[in-house]
């Protein structure tokens, strides 16, 4: 009310414009943070405080294209801003709304703002996110970033399960174990989820199947809708061929949560495929493929489907392009 009290009185007032927006975004009053972002906008077009909280209230509002926007012209207004450009970075990072392609190019700009960062403001994390952002089989600079990281910060949870998930990626399992298991055993820290994420998925790739599960367990029972951790039990049980009905209700929930997501619609059509249910299989490859095209694994699975439903052909075609 005070914030209202003075914009009555003066209203480019920039503390109580600013105080107004918090308050309504605790308040969970997105429409009315967003209008008062549009006014201080319009009131103080080259002020970049202006443009990063209206890329705040567009993000809120789910208005992802147009938060982008609001965070490039804040980042041109103050390029030398570390935080603001780490701001930018994070949702760059995240992608949302974005897929595939769309999703690679937010990355590469992501990468091109961390060098910004960096070279204003070198610090462990700066280092890990652009690691997070670089092309997946960029494992030598992934690594160098995540080594720097480490010469500054040894027992930072955040790089320590970075590289976790990069050994991960280079299928060193037994390592990615280790790194994740200490991130863990802290308890007390913020990225203990990722870091069992990580080892559960080592565990798996290691046959540790009880172990995987465990971690699996463990992280649904923490976040019963979280769609990546329900996948990842679905996908082990799928894998070792057991409870394949308890499999299909982990993927038939991911997907209620995330229903075009190309991974998870692979993970049923693996799971139907093993079921003998043929034709609902080919219903979510496809589907998988439509969203992603090149995706290796549902070509190679619809693939087999058609094989088994007499289309040898059509399936030796998928098998192939699957191989390339």
């Amino acid at each position: 009310e005070a914030f209202s009290q003075s914009l009555e009185l003066h209203s480019d007032n920039q503390i109580a414009r600013e105080g107004r927006i918090r308050a309504y975004e605790m308040n969970k009053q997105p429409d009315k943070a967003l209008a008062d972002a549009q006014i201080y906008v319009r009131l103080n077009p080259d002020l970049a405080d202006a443009q990063q909280m209206l890329a705040h209230t567009l993000l809120t509002a789910k208005k992802y294209d147009e938060a982008l926007d609001a965070f490039r012209k804040a980042a041109a207004l103050a390029p030398d801003n570390a935080d603001l450009l780490n701001e930018f970075g994070d949702m760059l990072t995240r992608c949302y709304g974005a897929t595939g392609a769309a999703c690679d190019k937010q990355h590469a700009e992501a990468l091109a703002i961390y060098d910004k960062v960096i070279a204003i403001e070198p610090t462990a994390h700066a280092y890990i996110a652009r690691s997070q952002v670089r092309p997946p089989d960029d494992f030598d600079l992934k690594k160098k970033d995540i080594d720097a990281a480490l010469s500054m910060a040894p027992d930072d949870d955040y790089a320590l399960t970075a590289r976790a998930s990069l050994l991960l990626a280079q299928k060193n399992y037994a390592a990615a174990v280790k790194d994740a298991t200490g991130v863990i055993d802290r308890r007390d820290t913020e990225y203990g989820d990722t870091a069992r994420k990580v080892r559960a998925y080592a565990y798996g790739y290691l046959k540790q199947y009880d172990l995987a599960l465990a971690d699996w367990d463990a992280l649904i029972a923490a976040s019963p809708d979280e769609d990546v951790y329900l996948n990842g039990r679905a996908w082990l049980r799928a894998t070792r061929n057991l409870d394949l009905d308890k499999a299909l209700a982990d993927a038939d929930a991911a997907l209620k949560i995330s229903p075009d997501t190309a991974a998870f619609l692979d993970t049923r059509a693996f799971i139907e495929l093993r079921m003998g249910r043929l034709d609902a299989a080919l219903s979510d490859y496809d589907a998988a493929l439509k969203q992603t095209p090149d995706l290796a694994a549902s070509l190679y699975g619809r693939g087999l489907v058609k094989r088994r439903q007499g289309q040898t052909k059509d399936g030796d075609a998928d098998l192939a392009a699957a191989r390339k």
